[in-house]
């Protein structure tokens, strides 16, 4: 092979052409598609840069206009879809019998940040995560197995759903995504303490014990506490237990109801 291609370099000499270095111009081609892919990576990095500045921006204008209208939009930005994931649905809880880690209360429970009290069941205890936490609520277990709790809680409505329907519609197309054989039992609006509100009873299978649960919630939507601002405060209080043990444990659901009062939040 080597030798046939001397023999065919010296013809092409001996007419005078000069024979091509393949060497050089691989090198060449490389060196050019090297060029050519670093431009195109550079200017999609531009591109991608840009895009997320003027995402940035508008996030940064999003947030200082809400934070100006009820000063906890960012806490609320942050924290409110892990507390949701706490009462939506089941999750195991940190020490159940100890209750380590959290705050708890007997009696009366005032929340200071959304304004908003309720007297816990007789002989029950109330947690809540410890500041500098944020401190949407609380939540009482009931049992351990099957997993039952009662909880009272406020969020403000960042999403900006405005009305008791879309709201009651939110949790319930959350529990679908959530759970298997979501069924909704009944739903009807009721005054709570002078404030309307819409009662939303569901029975769905929970996806990790298979067992049939039912979810019994109140929800209260407090107008925006200010002219002009959009976000209002919406109110949650609920029940999550197995069926053969609701109509038992919807008496405490009712025992919280008749005690929820808004009392003003303390800035």
């Amino acid at each position: 092979m080597w030798g046939y291609s001397s023999v065919k370099k010296g013809k092409l000499e001996s007419r005078g052409i000069k024979p091509c270095n393949f060497s050089k111009i691989v090198r060449a081609i490389v060196s050019i598609t090297m060029l050519l892919l670093c431009l195109a990576i550079q200017q999609f990095n531009q591109s991608v840069f840009l895009s997320l500045k003027a995402e940035a921006a508008s996030d940064v204008g999003m947030i200082s206009q809400h934070h100006r209208e009820q000063g906890h939009f960012l806490e609320e930005k942050m924290n409110s879809a892990s507390f949701r994931g706490l009462v939506l649905f089941r999750t195991k809880p940190l020490n159940w019998q100890s209750e380590t880690g959290w705050t708890k209360h007997k009696g009366q429970y005032r929340n200071h940040v959304y304004g908003f009290s309720i007297v816990i069941p007789k002989g029950m205890t109330g947690t809540s995560s410890r500041p500098p936490n944020p401190q949407h609520g609380i939540k009482v277990n009931l049992s351990e197995k099957p997993e039952s709790y009662l909880w009272a809680m406020a969020n403000y409505d960042a999403t900006g759903l405005g009305s008791l329907d879309k709201i009651a519609i939110n949790q319930l197309d959350f529990l679908k995504e959530k759970n298997t054989e979501v069924k909704e039992i009944s739903k009807s609006f009721l005054q709570v303490n002078k404030n309307r509100a819409v009662r939303l009873i569901v029975e769905y299978k929970d996806k990790d014990t298979s067992q049939v649960m039912t979810r019994d919630v109140i929800l209260i939507l407090k107008a925006p506490a200010s002219k002009g601002s959009d976000t209002g405060t919406i109110y949650e209080l609920g029940l999550v237990t197995s069926r053969s043990r609701y109509q038992r444990d919807e008496k405490l659901l009712n025992s919280l109801q008749r005690t929820w009062k808004i009392t003003g939040t303390q800035e």
